[in-house]
């Protein structure tokens, strides 16, 4: 499949093979991402599988998703992002509302559910909020994958990610603007994460983990 970023002409940097160049504008990297690799791997072979996307609609992650997905439900949590470097309020609370109307008609319906770079840029309360509303939509083995800044600082904004492959994901910082990473570390991504169990755990190179955690039920 060929990307929109190579008919517009921009170029995709490798971060397995180069490092970020200083530049004033927003730059696209790939890299290979294991924990999109762990939660692919794991999908319903039957064509059952359910996916909720907690970021803002890319075309090339719903033509990937939906050759093997029976349904996808985005739910646009970022927005366009506020002036402090958060997630924009209004979408924010409109998203949790989606979440929760959701979880009363789709109940444990979902098996797979992105995350993204979200919940760094949300206070641990409304992090915890969204996490409810999610475990609720989870069926008992889902999987969530999440990304988490491990660095002093990180965009101002959560950047937007493409599926490039089963194990490749693209990222673009729609902002240079850079603002304080909480580097929030493992034991506290454990305890946020409640009602999932932490499956794999990746430190990548261009300094962020991944995280891949399995829903559970009645413990």
């Amino acid at each position: 499949m060929q990307l929109p970023w190579r008919r517009s002409g921009i170029e995709l940097t490798d971060r397995s093979e180069e490092n970020e160049a200083d530049d004033p504008q927003p730059a696209i990297f790939s890299y290979r991402s294991p924990g999109m690799k762990a939660v692919l791997a794991a999908v319903p072979s039957d064509g059952s599988c359910r996916v909720l996307d907690l970021g803002p609609a890319i075309s090339d992650n719903v033509t990937y998703l939906s050759s093997f997905a029976e349904a996808m439900q985005i739910v646009d949590l970022v927005g366009e992002g506020s002036s402090d470097g958060g997630a924009e309020l209004p979408a924010l609370e409109r998203g949790l509302a989606t979440l929760r109307a959701l979880s009363r008609a789709r109940s444990r319906s979902f098996h797979v559910v992105f995350g993204w770079d979200l919940f760094d840029y949300l206070p641990e309360a409304r992090a915890r909020d969204i996490l409810e509303a999610v475990g609720s939509l989870c069926r008992p083995g889902a999987l969530l994958h999440t990304i988490v800044h491990a660095t002093e600082t990180m965009p101002g904004i959560p950047n937007r990610y493409r599926i490039l492959s089963d194990d490749r994901l693209a990222y673009e910082q729609v902002t240079t603007v850079r603002r304080g990473a909480p580097n929030v570390p493992p034991a506290a991504v454990e305890r946020l994460l409640e009602g999932f169990e932490i499956e794999h755990s990746f430190v990548l190179r261009h300094g962020v983990r991944e995280y891949v955690a399995m829903r559970t039920y009645g413990k």
